[in-house]
């Protein structure tokens, strides 16, 4: 496995299974998911947070500007910093 140096910390409603699978699907180095703890919001929702890591980071600069703020990533309750 190569050495994963940067990552982003997210908190999400989100399966960790997308998370997975899109990983999987579109980076080119290696990667992993670790969990965080559940978190609650300020509004009372429920999150799952997050730390993914990459090793390279092309793969985390295409995770956060495909993945996080594409699509639904706001209804789908994903917050995250990185």
């Amino acid at each position: 496995m190569g050495k994963l140096t940067s990552g982003i910390r997210l908190k999400t409603t989100r399966s960790m299974d997308s998370i997975e699978d899109w990983l999987a699907l579109h980076c080119q180095g290696e990667w992993d998911v670790r969990f965080g703890g559940i978190v609650e919001t300020d509004e009372g929702i429920i999150r799952k947070q997050l730390d993914v890591m990459f090793e390279k980071i092309e793969d985390k600069t295409s995770f956060r500007d495909q993945f996080l703020t594409h699509g639904d990533a706001g209804a789908a309750g994903v917050s995250y910093r990185g």
